[in-house]
């Protein structure tokens, strides 16, 4: 059976703006982009093919198989200060579940603030991470791990927690239009943001889910 990787001609020719790197392996796609986070454009992003030490809420470890799920990160800056990451995370979760939806997985789960469960099993997770800087701005970044097609048997792992992935709906999930469909409403909505977080009228949407 060959592998599917990450095709980036693909994702680019179906993204707004071209800013993006795809890597075969990386320690965390989060971590790749804070360590450029001076010199990185705004809405930049990141996809690996692996992640060796992937993270999640809370210091937990996020595990994926190599080639087979989706490891996302981007970074925005805000000309404002935020103190929590709730309402971000809970952005980006409805962001994602929309685009899922569309794409045929039905009732998909928030998990508030940060996950997405699907039949009680986890799906996906977020992970919101944000730096005050002393000129009263916020550099984000945002980190989306998606099991797409993970590998149940991964060795010295042993799984805490149900989970499920994508490939177990019976839907088949491009990965790279899928990475492309995120980053372009991620762009779109973080523009909104701003506005959104000082009403938090948005807040509504949430009885939805």
């Amino acid at each position: 059976m060959s592998q599917n990787f990450l095709n980036k001609k693909i994702i680019l020719n179906n993204l707004f703006q071209k800013k993006l790197i795809i890597l075969p392996i990386i320690n965390s796609t989060n971590q790749y982009l804070l360590d450029k986070i001076q010199t990185l454009q705004l809405g930049y992003a990141c996809i690996a093919e692996h992640q060796t030490h992937g993270r999640g809420k809370y210091g937990r470890k996020w595990i994926s198989s190599y080639g087979k799920d989706l490891c996302l990160s981007l970074y925005w800056h805000l000309n404002k200060k935020i103190k929590k990451t709730e309402y971000l995370s809970i952005i980006v979760s409805l962001i994602t579940k929309n685009i899922l939806k569309k794409l045929g997985i039905n009732e998909i789960k928030i998990k508030w603030p940060n996950d997405l469960y699907l039949h009680n099993k986890k799906l996906a997770g977020i992970l919101i991470e944000c730096y005050n800087n002393t000129k009263n701005t916020t550099d984000i970044i945002i980190g989306i791990g998606i099991n797409v097609n993970i590998k149940k048997n991964i060795k010295n792992y042993i799984f805490q927690k149900n989970w499920i992935n994508l490939q177990e709906t019976g839907i088949k999930i491009d990965r790279n239009i899928l990475a492309a469909k995120l980053i372009n409403i991620l762009r779109i909505e973080l523009q909104q943001f701003e506005k959104k977080y000082k009403n938090f009228s948005f807040i509504n949407q949430i009885n939805q889910t």
